[in-house]
């Protein structure tokens, strides 16, 4: 997913006219770069991609070089099973007839490369054995090739398994799922949408009943409709876009920011004293959710309002809101010292996208659309005070649109008789 969302990282997040651009050579023309690996393909196809169709809309395909050079971008930063996907891609195209200046066995050892630097040296000689099928005049170069993987496997039997196997598993899985998730071709069971429902709930707000529809039921996903006026959303817009800056990530031991491809967007900070319109929302959480969100001088209830905007190809990768006390000590604004962890999200959704740019769960299963007007909301933490790691979410790319959304963070402190803890540990 780096290397599609590194494609529009300098110019596309606040440029009006990069937010409709077709994709294909006018990414290329626009922004001197190309739109590589699995952020495209998790909301559409190669087949797509390589005939300019795209959910519907129609545009200039992508040609055999434009994958290729895809498929080495994603290669240079080491991401070697996409990689191997988009090579895939230039070599259906070869069989199709394209006309490009490498042969179908010059991409295959490309790919057979890209699995022996993964550590992969079974599936690089698979390819090799396949390509001296294909190729019998280049038979020398690729026996001596098919040899030297013969020797990487029987070696790599001889090795102890990797520790982080499992945790690679893992991201296999959760990379899956999250791609299905965008694709919105990951379907629950008969079971689990059975128990999914839309209702009125009563708030503190006696005129204002909330129109909540649940998305998943553990973790409990809701998403609330109507719940932000549109002259609202343009306040907050029209103020955020005074301050934005290129969104960071902490890095893990807690000491520093860091610009990361794993999160690209541009995001500011409104507090509740900067406006009457952040203030009234702020409340509107509040009244919404049962939760306080008290901003004071020392120990605050919750977190100034995060407003963010992701251009064409901005997107967050997988990742928890809650913060890991015990691995180093989080990086926070004075008067949220003391506070506790994030216990709760609401993420307001400030526009509609075209396509693309859902928030989703891949462990959960969930996944939440973009309703211009509507919140989602979710606890990070479970009664019991224990992370809850099934609510690993992340933002799908936009590809057609420009998405603005608006967090709100809520901290343990001050919540005591709100959300008491529970003294089961599964809770």
């Amino acid at each position: 997913m780096e290397c599609f969302t590194a494609v529009f990282r300098v110019r596309s997040a606040l440029e009006e006219e990069a937010q409709y651009l077709r994709l294909g050579r006018m990414v290329l023309n626009k922004l001197d770069t190309v739109p590589p690996d699995s952020d495209v393909d998790s909301l559409t196809s190669f087949e797509e991609l390589s005939t300019g169709t795209l959910n519907g809309s129609h545009s200039e395909p992508l040609s055999i070089n434009e994958f290729y050079e895809i498929a080495r971008i994603a290669e240079d930063r080491r991401m070697y099973y996409e990689a191997v996907e988009w090579y895939d891609a230039v070599i259906d195209l070869l069989e199709k007839g394209g006309a490009f200046d490498q042969s179908i066995t010059d991409i295959m050892v490309r790919q057979a490369h890209c699995y022996d630097l993964h550590g992969d040296p079974a599936n690089a000689l698979r390819i090799i054995e396949d390509a001296i099928l294909k190729d019998r005049d280049g038979t020398e170069e690729l026996n001596e090739l098919m040899d030297y993987y013969i020797h990487s496997v029987k070696n790599l039997g001889n090795k102890d398994p990797p520790v982080e196997a499992l945790s690679r598993t893992d991201i296999i899985e959760y990379t899956y799922k999250y791609e299905a998730l965008c694709r919105n071709d990951y379907v629950k069971s008969a079971s689990e949408l059975a128990k999914l429902k839309c209702y009125r709930q009563k708030t503190s707000i006696p005129y204002r009943p909330a129109d909540v529809e649940i998305v998943n039921i553990e973790p409990r996903i809701a998403l609330f409709h109507r719940v932000i006026h549109e002259s609202e959303i343009n306040a907050i817009i029209e103020r955020a876009k005074r301050i934005l800056t290129r969104s960071v990530v902490i890095s893990r031991n807690g000491s520093a920011t860091l610009f990361s491809d794993d999160r690209i967007s541009e995001s500011g900070w409104l507090a509740d004293v900067d406006d009457p319109v952040i203030e009234r929302v702020s409340k509107r959480v509040e009244m919404f959710t049962g939760l306080s969100t008290r901003i004071l001088d020392r120990l605050s209830h919750a977190e100034t309002l995060q407003v963010l905007n992701y251009g064409i190809g901005g997107m967050y990768n997988y990742h928890y809101d809650f913060f890991d006390e015990t691995e180093h000590k989080w990086q926070v604004a004075d008067f949220m010292e003391g506070s506790g962890n994030r216990l709760a999200t609401w993420m307001f959704y400030l526009s509609d996208v075209k396509f693309g740019g859902a928030t989703v769960f891949p462990r959960a299963g969930a996944r939440v659309p973009v309703v211009k007007g509507a919140a989602a909301f979710w606890y990070n933490l479970k009664q019991s005070g224990a992370y809850d790691f099934d609510t690993l979410h992340a933002g799908c790319p936009v590809i057609i649109g420009s998405k603005w959304v608006a967090n709100k963070w809520i901290h343990e402190i001050g919540q005591t008789f709100r959300r008491p803890c529970a003294r089961d540990p599964s809770l």
